[in-house]
C-alpha cells in the first residue's frame, strides 16, 4: 500500500507539470522579411493593411490625423486632419469602412473607407487604445486587461474577456490585430505582442520585439514604444513600427 500511495503520488506530479506545460504560452520567434521607410515625425496609433493599402492613424491633439500610405517612400498621398482637440488612437477596416478610437474624447468616427468621408460618429464609456475586427464585429482595447467586443452597427456591448497569461492579468493592451482566429495586441510601454485566444482571453503566444525597436533607434534615436500591427493576408505577413520609428518592418511570426 505504501509503495502504491507514493506510485500515485508521483503520478500526479507528473500530470501536473504536463498541464503546467500545456497552459505555458508559446514562445514566438520572427524573421525580418524587408524594411520600409516610416514618417519619424508619425505617432503611430493604429495600423491596417488592406486590399494593398496601407492606412495609418497619427494621434495627439493638434496633429491627429488618419492616412493612406505609400509603403515604398514611407509618404502619405491621402489625409484627412482631424479637429485640434481629438486625440487620435487605432483604426481599423471592416467592410467599406474605417473606424478610429480616440483616446479620451470617446468618440469613434466611422469613414467611408474609398474617399474618408465622416459618415458617422459614436459615443464609447471607455477610453480607446486599440481596434481590430473579425470580419462581423469590433474588439476594442481601452489600455486595461479588457478587450470589449461591439456590434459595428451601433456600438452595443456583446461582451468583454479579460486576457490573461496563467493567473496573471495583462494589462496596458494597445494595438489590435485580429489573424486567423487569434487577437495580437502590443502591450504600451513594453516590446511584447500578445496573441491571445478571443474565446476566453487566454495568452497563447508572446513575441519578444527588444531588437526589432533596437534596430530601429539606430537609425533614428527620438524613437517611442512599439505601436503598430497590420497583417498582410496574401504574403502572411506582418507589418509592425512605432511612434516616431523611422522604420516599417515586414516580418514572419513563427
Amino acid at each position: 500500500m505504501k509503495n502504491f500511495n507514493i506510485y500515485a503520488i508521483v503520478c500526479i506530479v507528473i500530470l501536473g507539470l504536463n498541464c503546467n506545460n500545456d497552459n505555458k504560452p508559446k514562445k514566438l520567434k520572427f524573421t525580418i522579411i524587408q524594411e520600409y521607410p516610416h514618417d519619424p515625425q508619425s505617432f503611430t496609433q493604429g495600423l491596417v493593411w488592406e486590399n494593398n493599402v496601407l492606412y495609418e492613424s497619427i494621434g495627439l491633439e493638434n496633429k491627429s490625423k488618419l492616412l493612406k500610405v505609400d509603403m515604398i517612400t514611407g509618404q502619405a498621398y491621402d489625409t484627412i486632419h482631424m479637429d485640434d482637440h481629438i486625440f487620435a488612437e487605432g483604426i481599423c477596416v471592416l467592410d467599406s469602412f474605417i473606424y478610429q478610437l480616440t483616446w479620451q474624447n470617446h468618440f469613434v468616427f466611422v469613414y467611408r473607407k474609398s474617399n474618408f468621408d465622416l459618415i458617422k460618429t459614436f459615443n464609447i464609456a471607455t477610453e480607446g487604445w486599440g481596434i481590430c475586427s473579425d470580419g462581423q464585429n469590433l474588439w476594442v482595447s481601452d489600455g486595461t486587461n479588457t478587450l470589449y467586443y461591439y456590434n459595428p452597427n451601433d456600438l452595443g456591448l456583446i461582451k468583454k474577456i479579460y486576457v490573461k497569461n496563467k493567473n496573471v492579468m495583462i494589462s496596458q493592451l494597445n494595438e489590435l490585430e485580429y489573424v486567423d482566429g487569434f487577437i495580437y495586441a502590443n502591450q504600451w510601454n513594453r516590446n511584447y505582442i500578445y496573441k491571445i485566444d478571443p474565446i476566453d482571453g487566454k495568452v497563447v503566444g508572446i513575441l519578444n520585439l527588444f531588437d526589432l525597436k533596437n534596430r530601429a533607434a539606430t537609425k533614428y534615436s527620438n524613437i517611442d514604444v512599439l505601436n503598430g500591427i497590420a497583417f498582410n493576408s496574401d504574403s502572411k505577413t506582418f507589418y509592425i513600427t512605432g511612434k516616431f520609428w523611422p522604420t516599417l518592418f515586414e516580418i514572419k511570426i513563427e
